[in-house]
């Protein structure tokens, strides 16, 4: 599975570039972000780049996906020739639009465990927004559990779009004591979320993005002391370029 970054991918570029390897063909290491899949390319309109896929180093799966999280090496024979790309590692996205709180119900969009693990950022000039996050299911299990982006549309969004983490375990839920604590195991998902229609008409060129969830916190796994964490995030979303 693909390894937590703690750079965006718009900074890891700038920092790989920093140590590329110069020379008649150099190359970018260990470089991570979200990709349109198209064919064998990697297409990734933030950066205008296509990535192809001259070797593979994976299940190879990942050519049927529309879109997923990617580690790749690239290499460029020269100023202007296409990249190519060693692919190492990637993960599948899953891609949703955002719903509304008003128009929603709880027990449709779930309640149960899950935590915000990584800000991806937005994709200029779309109003897409990448990140990851972490859930709890069932070891071994094939029950589909979701992820929701819920837009609190009954608050005031001039200055601040309200939003909230959501998981739909199915009734796999980290509370469930039918179940022992190591029966569980923890996932990562990566989700690209259209924000269109959260996005007020009247938005100014920068606009606050608040992102709640709950999470569970196990003080003493024998005695399945378990305590409800909220947690809160906030972030600047620039809207126009």
């Amino acid at each position: 599975m693909i390894k937590k970054v703690l750079l965006s991918l718009s900074a890891l570029l700038c920092l790989i570039a920093c140590d590329r390897t110069e020379g008649p063909q150099f190359s970018y290491t260990n470089m991570y972000g979200f990709a349109e899949v198209r064919g064998n390319v990697l297409s990734i309109p933030t950066q205008g780049l296509d990535l192809y896929v001259s070797q593979d180093k994976t299940d190879g799966k990942w050519a049927s996906c529309s879109r997923i999280f990617y580690c790749c090496d690239i290499f460029l024979q020269s100023a202007g020739s296409n990249y190519e790309a060693t692919l190492k590692d990637y993960a599948p996205v899953t891609s949703a639009t955002v719903r509304k709180k008003s128009m929603s119900s709880e027990s449709t969009y779930g309640v149960d465990a899950v935590s915000f693990y990584q800000d991806w950022g937005m994709e200029p000039p779309t109003p897409y927004f990448n990140l990851s996050c972490q859930i709890t299911r069932l070891k071994n299990s094939s029950t589909g559990h979701s992820v929701s982006l819920v837009f609190d549309d009954t608050r005031s969004n001039r200055d601040t779009l309200f939003f909230e983490l959501h998981h739909q375990g199915q009734g796999e839920s980290y509370e469930n004591t039918a179940h022992e604590a190591d029966a569980f195991e923890v996932e990562t998902r990566y989700l690209t979320f259209d924000l269109s229609q959260a996005i007020p008409a009247d938005a100014g060129d920068d606009i606050v993005l608040s992102l709640e969830w709950d999470w569970f916190k196990v003080e003493d796994q024998k005695l399945k002391d378990r305590e409800k964490v909220h947690q809160q995030a906030y972030g600047t979303m620039r809207l126009k370029y």
